[in-house]
């Protein structure tokens, strides 16, 4: 994401949660693989808290590839 979240401010108002993949690959580059991928989780952290700081966002969580690492981590981001 390399633009600033909050410079599209009607997002804030209409995204209140964000259920994120844990990998950067598009679904089509995921199909069929034989291997999950997934990000380290202090990257998925620092992404979903971002969009936590920049959005509002109140409901975070992950999807494909999330693993007890990922929440973990997430938890510890927002509340450092």
């Amino acid at each position: 994401m390399a633009r600033q979240l909050a410079a599209w401010p009607i997002l804030g108002a209409r995204v209140v949660g964000l259920q994120a993949n844990t990998s950067r690959l598009s679904p089509e580059e995921l199909d069929g693989r034989a291997e999950l991928d997934s990000e380290p989780p202090a990257a998925f952290a620092w992404e979903m808290a971002r969009v936590h700081a920049e959005l509002g966002t109140r409901l975070l969580g992950g999807c494909c590839g999330t693993d007890e690492r990922h929440i973990a981590a997430l938890a510890g981001e927002l509340m450092a």
